[in-house]
Parts: C-alpha cells; sequence; structure tokens
C-alpha cells in the first residue's frame, strides 16, 4: 500500500494521528496523479486506518473521516461518438476486428474484458459474466444479449478449445503474455484518433439518456450498492430490450454511410 510505503515500513501505527494525515493528504495533493487516482489512496489509506481502529491497534481521530480532504476533479466531459462515426469506423474493420468493436459497442467491454473472456461465459448468444476490472470485488454480473451480426462473428473467431473464448492470430491473450494491447495495435490500423474506451463510452451515454443511469450502470457492469443487487436480478428484460434498441440505433442509415456491421 502506497499509504504504508509514505508512513515508513518500519514506524510503529500508533504514530498516526491528525498531523500525520495532514501530511499524507499533502503528499498525494501534490503527485501528479489524476485526481481519481489520489482519490482512491486517500480512500485505502482510510479503510485501512479505520479497520486499525475498530481492532483497537490505533486510536482515532477526527480528521480521518474530515471531508474537506477533497481533490478537484480534472475529468473532461466524454462527448460520445456520433452516430455516422461509429458507423465509418466499423465499417471499414475487417474481420476479427470488425468483432472486437462490436463487443465494445454491444457489451461495454474493454480490451481487458475481451482478452479474459471465457468459453463458459458465452451461450446461447449470450455473454455473462462480471467485467475483469472489477470481478475480485464481487461485482454484479451482467448478461448481455448480443445481436446478430456480433453473434456471427464471435462464432466465426471463438477458439474451438482450450479456456480463453478469443486469441490473436499468434495464440496470444489480447492483454498480456507477448502483447499488452493487441486490440489497440490492430485498430491503429484504421488510422482514427478515437481511443477505443469510447466506444463503451458512446454505448453507455446513448443508454444513459434513452433508460437512465441505472441501466446504464448496469450494462457498463460498474460496481453496485447491497440495495442494487435486488433491483437488477429482476431487470434482465430491460437491459436486453436496452441493448436490442442500442443495436437498431447505432446502425440506423446515415447518408453517406453503410449501416450494417454485417
Amino acid at each position: 500500500m502506497a499509504f504504508g510505503k509514505w508512513l515508513n515500513p518500519g514506524a510503529s501505527v500508533e504514530t498516526i494521528n491528525s498531523q500525520k494525515w495532514e501530511d499524507w493528504y499533502k503528499w498525494i495533493l501534490a503527485t501528479d496523479a489524476s485526481a481519481e487516482y489520489k482519490k482512491k489512496r486517500l480512500s485505502y489509506a482510510r479503510s485501512w486506518c479505520l479497520w486499525l481502529v475498530e481492532h483497537g491497534h490505533l486510536q482515532s481521530f477526527s480528521s480521518l473521516v474530515s471531508r474537506r480532504y477533497r481533490f478537484a476533479s480534472d475529468r473532461e466531459e466524454v462527448q460520445p461518438l456520433s452516430i455516422a462515426t461509429v458507423q465509418e469506423i466499423v465499417g471499414k474493420a475487417k474481420g476479427v476486428l470488425k468483432l472486437l468493436l462490436l463487443l465494445m459497442l454491444n457489451t461495454g467491454m474493454t480490451q481487458k474484458d475481451i482478452s479474459d473472456l471465457k468459453q463458459s461465459e458465452y451461450a446461447n448468444g449470450r455473454i455473462t459474466r462480471s467485467r475483469s476490472k472489477t470481478k475480485r470485488r464481487g461485482t454484479r454480473v451482467v448478461s448481455w444479449k448480443l445481436w446478430d451480426s456480433t453473434r456471427k462473428l464471435l462464432d466465426q473467431y471463438r477458439q474451438p478449445t482450450g479456456d480463453r473464448l478469443l486469441l490473436t492470430s499468434k495464440g496470444t491473450t489480447w492483454v498480456g503474455e507477448a502483447r499488452r494491447d493487441g486490440v489497440n495495435s490492430l485498430y491503429r490500423h484504421l488510422g482514427y484518433d478515437v481511443p477505443l474506451k469510447r466506444f463503451r463510452q458512446t454505448s453507455g451515454d446513448f443508454i444513459k439518456k434513452k433508460y437512465g443511469k441505472e441501466l446504464a450502470d448496469h450494462f457498463l457492469g460498474h460496481g453496485q450498492r447491497a440495495v442494487d443487487a435486488a433491483y437488477f436480478s429482476r431487470d434482465q428484460q430491460e437491459l436486453d430490450d436496452a441493448v436490442s434498441w442500442l443495436g437498431s440505433h447505432l446502425f440506423t442509415p446515415v447518408a453517406g454511410v453503410t449501416p450494417r456491421p454485417s
């Protein structure tokens, strides 16, 4: 943990007090990390200190839970891709790259999600899994109904055997092993200055505007509070309807652009 290294591994936890917490906050503030990462560093350290307090290893102090330790957001509002741009890029993509882009649009997957896909997570025209980034936290399992175009390409390019559903032409995973970002390496050849994460963001944004934030969070596989679990467990049909609508919305004919990703 960064806080432990900063504190000094040999130091006693009893040295943690209001002044030490203030110094820790200022140290984080001075780093070049993003606001989101700074928040996580402070949050992880706070959780650890609260555990120490709960188990009698540390005397509590008021600044530990103070709300004044904040970080200004450095996030710029992300504008979704236009439908014409989505159609143009997907239309120019060939072979397995077209499949990978469609998976990002259809299910909100990242490169890591695609790389981690298992044979057992694909059945009956659906992909059912937790996002790779949040799987260890016990977050929701989401079941995405695939568009016909996505399903046909997935059936064409899936691995016939083994644990992984999709591998590169060299038999390696799309992220890790011999290549760190195989999807992005393939995508760059199209020549578009559009980050791959924009495909996932665009789909999430369209669903949010049409169906609301709760369903968009469900589609993107975001973490859920305990009260969310029951709601989403009985909401599969609404997600299916949203994903079907998304496919029709994204690939509605646009002048001068081939509309279908087939």
